[in-house]
């Protein structure tokens, strides 16, 4: 322990912390206060600067601990001699964290001193007893988070709810509550997707335009943004809607951190069936048939493998001047991450022949495309039923009605050609004409015949080919319906997958041919700006109809 000597005239500040919001605790966290004033007051000498505490928050982490952050800072600044707190586990329960801590206020003159571990910073074997109480704080902080997990598990199995309040229901002292307003949103929801066949993109934008807001009548909104695909999904595959119960839906895989991941299958989830059916906002039917619908709806593993590419633009971005595919550059920045564009093949070669065989010199990035793409969606989804008019007119202008009578028209007039030989031949074999009347009137009506078989011909495949643009022209529209059915900004392996191919010209145009649609979009833009504050301006954009 530093000598009264040489603790005259030292500027002290204390740190306190507490791991929990419970009373005991609390209680806690005023006495370890209280104890730190007394003690320095005691001291001779000794000025106190500041008692630092964090109430409620986590050891194993400094991150989130803002009163700690604050007293290191004013350390490091000069304003504090000495730091007290009660021990190890109180300043850190990660040994990495304790150690370089100390180490750096020691290199600025600032001692630590933990006073029931008997451990000061300015001794010789200080860094050797630290580095053991700490590995035993960590270790303790260890067993506890793995009492708590075996705990919580346990309680979730006995069918205690965890978590937080969720559109259609609150979460009150480990049990759900029916919440009726947000109960029957939950129920359009559904019906909408399953009952009506709309998409998850089509039930986000009726719900905005009827003012509808994903919160309860408590006014808390349960999501950061408003209504999207990814929300609408996220409720219809939610089980608790159906009665069920499914708890560990994340984990925690270092408990030094506490970051949750998605938990996919890494550890055994806790599920149970009908775990509250009497306030089930959706029939079982309904259920069952919604996850067969988005089954039947979602991207195939072929589909996800074939688009399995690092960069969703990738192997799709031509040259508009001499055909030739781009390809990437990856430049590192002075910020350590990598900026990657799409450039002529042919114009690369420049640097490589001294010699460029195509003087297209633009580049594309990704920022600049996905803006690109999202013009493109923002016009479909503007212009959605506009386009599906004009669709529905160009099959009105392929006159299929005038053809489908045409064909009639033409079979009636075989079957009276049939008709009139059937009784020709009747008539001759009666006698009542002579064989070469039979053979004139024969050759006469056969020459018919023929010609009206030949035209039907022409008819069916004339039929044919409209019927085959009709197809189409609905695969157009089924294909613009399921493209505004996704949230692309959330999946690349979506975006790969309605994107066909994107033509670069020179003068920052841009021609994007999207799967399923035989119409390209042209698209001119400007750019200004550099890394953060990098913008895209689109200044022009065109339908080819070729």
């Amino acid at each position: 322990m530093l000598e009264n000597e040489g603790m005259k005239h030292l500027r002290v500040a204390a740190y306190a912390r507490v791991s929990t919001d419970r009373d005991d605790q609390a209680n806690s966290f005023e006495s370890q206060v209280k104890y730190f004033k007394d003690w320095i007051t005691r001291q001779d000498g000794w000025n106190l600067i500041n008692v630092y505490a964090d109430e409620g928050i986590t050891g194993t982490s400094t991150q989130k601990r803002e009163q700690f952050n604050q007293m290191i800072q004013d350390a490091l600044s000069g304003k504090i001699d000495v730091i007290l707190t009660k021990e190890v586990s109180r300043f850190a329960r990660n040994t990495l964290d304790s150690i370089s801590y100390t180490r750096r206020l020691k290199e600025y003159g600032v001692m630590v001193v933990f006073l029931l571990d008997g451990i000061d910073t300015s001794q010789s074997d200080a860094e050797l007893r630290l580095t053991i109480m700490a590995a035993l704080a960590q270790e303790e902080s260890r067993k506890t988070s793995e009492r708590v997990k075996w705990g919580q598990k346990r309680r979730m199995e006995q069918g205690v709810v965890f978590g937080r309040d969720m559109l259609g229901y609150n979460v009150r002292n480990g049990r759900l509550e029916l919440e009726p307003e947000g109960a029957e949103i939950v129920r359009q929801i559904f019906h909408k997707y399953t009952i009506e066949g709309k998409g998850s993109y089509v039930i986000a934008r009726e719900l905005k335009e009827a003012g509808i807001k994903p919160m309860n009548p408590d006014g808390r909104i349960h999501y950061e943004n408003d209504w999207s695909t990814t929300i609408i999904l996220r409720i219809l595959r939610n089980e608790k809607y159906a009665g069920d119960l499914c708890q560990k839906k994340t984990w925690t895989k270092n408990f030094l951190d506490h970051k949750k991941r998605y938990n996919r299958g890494n550890e055994d989830t806790v599920s149970i069936k009908n775990h509250h059916p009497e306030i089930a906002i959706i029939s079982r039917d309904l259920w069952d048939a919604t996850q067969v619908e988005l089954k039947r709806r979602a991207l195939t593993k072929e589909q996800k493998s074939k688009h399995s590419n690092r960069y969703w633009c990738s192997g799709k971005i031509w040259c508009g001047v001499c055909g030739e595919r781009f390809v990437s550059k990856r430049k590192p920045l002075k910020d350590g991450t990598i900026h990657v564009s799409w450039r002529c093949f042919n114009h690369t070669k420049a640097a490589a022949f001294r010699s460029a065989e195509c003087d297209n010199n633009h580049y594309a990035n990704e920022k600049t495309l996905l803006s690109i793409m999202g013009y493109i969606m923002k016009f479909l989804i503007s212009n959605n039923e506009q386009i599906k008019q004009e669709l529905l007119a160009e099959i009105d202008a392929l006159e299929i009605a005038h053809t489908l009578d045409r064909t009639e028209t033409t079979k009636s007039q075989i079957t009276q050609i049939e008709s009139r030989k059937s009784k020709l031949m009747d008539s001759f074999l009666d006698g009542l004409i002579s064989e070469e009347e039979f053979t004139c009137k024969k050759s006469e009506l056969d020459t018919k015949l023929n010609a009206l078989k030949n035209h039907l011909d022409c008819v069916k495949s004339e039929m044919q080919a409209k019927q085959q643009e009709i197809e189409k022209i609905n695969r157009i529209s089924e294909k613009i319906s399921e493209i505004l059915d996704f949230d692309f900004k959330e999946d690349s392996c979506v975006l790969n997958s309605i994107t066909s191919k994107i033509v670069v010209y020179q003068d920052k145009r841009v021609e994007v041919h999207v799967v399923g649609i035989p119409r390209s979009f042209i698209v001119t833009y400007e750019t200004s700006g550099r890394s953060e504050t990098y913008k895209t301006m689109i200044t022009g954009f065109d339908i080819n109809r070729q």
